[in-house]
């Protein structure tokens, strides 16, 4: 086995207010030479923001499923030994960022094994508008479940309503503004006993938080600024209780196609578009 160190290090820039930066980061950012970047134009500003010179400095932009030729440039910098610093636009490098994918892309190409990957992977933590609008949105802390961004079809919203109901605990999605309208007049109609949570603009200049009922979402969205970005949390007091019979028929359905050899795991993403539910909660029923 090489002796090499292979090693790429998560950083979390600041989303709004640029004191939130931690040493730790800051260090990184002054030290390191090969930084793979969403933006370079956004990462030239953020050097600019603190000081700090370019140098010799290596910058490769990185969004998911770049191209071959990225991958590659990649894994000769992370293979010679050299740090690689992932840095999203805002935030961390894996929340709805493609940090993840990178690191994914990056073993495919190398051919390496999960188990001996021969990689190391660190994180600079800092601001999360994630665990800040949990904090603001006064819901008890655990259990939580995030989705990342929320879908703007109808079907899928149904579904976010189904596995709302389905799990104890805040429920915390991301959400645009140009769909938030439409996204939350679906949802406080399917869900208007339940409590809500609405952030705005989080760790930033104009931050502001809202919670309301659901059946409240027609006075609240009359003064509502749309604008910026929205961290949207939903709150489920107790897990309601499945339906036996749907579970036969769950159970039923999965029969059939496990027959056929089929995963468990998509079997209950099959189930999951079928009977409009939670693919994880299919799954527990099927194990």
């Amino acid at each position: 086995m090489s002796s090499i160190v292979k090693k790429m290090v998560y950083l979390t820039v600041p989303i709004g207010n640029r004191e939130d930066i931690t040493l730790r980061v800051l260090e990184a950012l002054r030290i390191g030479k090969y930084f793979a970047v969403e933006d370079s134009r956004r990462f030239l500003d953020l050097l600019g923001l603190y000081d700090i010179p370019v140098g010799d400095k290596v910058f490769i932009t990185w969004f998911e499923h770049s191209a071959k030729s990225v991958v590659e440039k990649i894994a000769k910098i992370v293979d010679s030994g050299e740090i690689l610093y992932v840095v999203s636009e805002a935030g961390s490098p894996i929340i709805s960022d493609p940090g993840y994918d990178l690191v994914m892309q990056y073993l495919e190409h190398t051919s390496l094994t999960s188990a001996d990957h021969g990689l190391v992977v660190d994180s600079y933590s800092g601001i999360s508008s994630l665990t800040v609008g949990l904090e603001l949105s006064l819901f008890p802390p655990h259990p939580f479940h995030f989705y990342g961004f929320i879908s703007k079809k109808e079907s899928d919203l149904v579904r976010v309503g189904d596995g709302v109901k389905s799990k104890q605990g805040g429920h915390f999605y991301f959400i645009s503004p140009h769909q938030l309208l439409h996204t939350l007049d679906f949802l406080t109609q399917i869900l208007p006993d339940h409590p809500f949570y609405l952030g705005r603009e989080l760790t930033k200049f104009y931050q502001e938080n809202l919670r309301f009922m659901g059946k409240e979402w027609e006075k609240i969205k009359v003064s509502l600024v749309v604008k910026g970005e929205f961290v949207l949390g939903i709150y489920q007091e107790k897990n309601e209780v499945i339906d036996e019979g749907k579970n036969q028929k769950i159970k039923e359905l999965a029969e059939i196609v496990l027959a056929e050899k089929g995963k468990k795991k998509e079997v209950s993403k099959l189930l999951a578009l079928i009977l409009s539910g939670d693919a994880s909660e299919y799954y527990k029923i099927l194990m």
